[in-house]
């Protein structure tokens, strides 16, 4: 079996979703970065990979597989360990993975509409109804019963799983996006809550993981300058100089709120 080759972007949440499985499953894998910056993704060279013209894709002996979702349904298959063991905990991690794709992290990109626009009732509004998802999600997926009885599980306890893989990158950029761009914490927009507080500490132990923080904050690496053209005009040139919310916030300012 030839080895696996990761095509991305580094601020990509979708990306991420696959690379954080990567990492957590310890899978042997090259990094291709995609210059999303660039508009490499609908270059001729990449969208002979991918027709699409979008991020994330995986080749391997040479076939090509895209789709985030898909993509880690395919890692389950191909190598194991996303999915949980049993057919009915897997089936409920579809089904809350796919509660979440389109109740919480569809609901990131109006931000910076929002944002750009001035329109502070319209954040409020959004962050109420982001929160108020992330309340269902955390009372009837079992989620919180496994958070009262341990503080630092996962969703499916003490190993990273589909679930986690799909909901730590747009978590994140949601605090994100609050905490840079708002002033204010996500989860201050909330009454005080149980189920709010409880998948606070489910969210800080997935992107406290460590294979969560090798693909964001703790990078072993930076991507080549000649496919980090943005990374390259922000003046961060070294691992050193390279800060998770400083390359957010600037990306971000840069491509949405301009």
């Amino acid at each position: 079996m030839s080895k696996l080759i990761f095509y991305g972007y580094l601020i990509c949440p979708f990306a991420q979703r696959v690379r954080f499985a990567l990492e957590a499953l310890k899978i042997d894998y090259e990094f291709v970065h995609i210059d999303l910056h660039a508009g490499a993704q609908k270059e001729e060279a990449y969208l002979k990979i991918n027709p699409f013209g979008k991020l994330p894709s995986i080749q391997i002996d040479g076939k090509v597989v895209y789709e985030s979702l898909i993509l880690l349904e395919f890692l389950g298959d191909h190598f194991g360990g996303v999915f949980p063991k049993d057919d009915f905990a897997k089936a409920e991690s579809r089904i809350w993975a796919n509660y979440f794709d389109q109740n919480v992290a569809s609901k990131v990109f109006p931000l910076f509409g929002l944002k750009k626009a001035n329109n502070q009732e319209g954040i409020e509004k959004q962050a109420q109804e982001i929160l108020n998802n992330i309340k269902f999600f955390t009372q009837k997926s079992g989620l919180e019963d496994r958070i009262k009885n341990n503080p630092q599980s996962y969703f499916n306890g003490n190993q990273l799983s589909f679930v986690d893989f799909v909901v730590a990158p747009h978590i994140r950029n949601i605090e994100t996006f609050f905490k840079l761009f708002v002033g204010r914490s996500i989860y201050s927009f909330a009454e005080p809550n149980e189920s709010i507080q409880n998948f606070e500490k489910y969210s800080k132990n997935i992107l406290q993981s460590q294979p969560y923080l090798s693909i964001t904050d703790k990078l072993k690496q930076l991507p080549p300058i000649e496919t980090n053209s943005f990374l390259k005009e922000i003046g961060v040139d070294s691992i050193e100089k390279f800060n998770y919310e400083h390359f957010f916030k600037e990306f971000h300012q840069k491509k949405f709120l301009s």
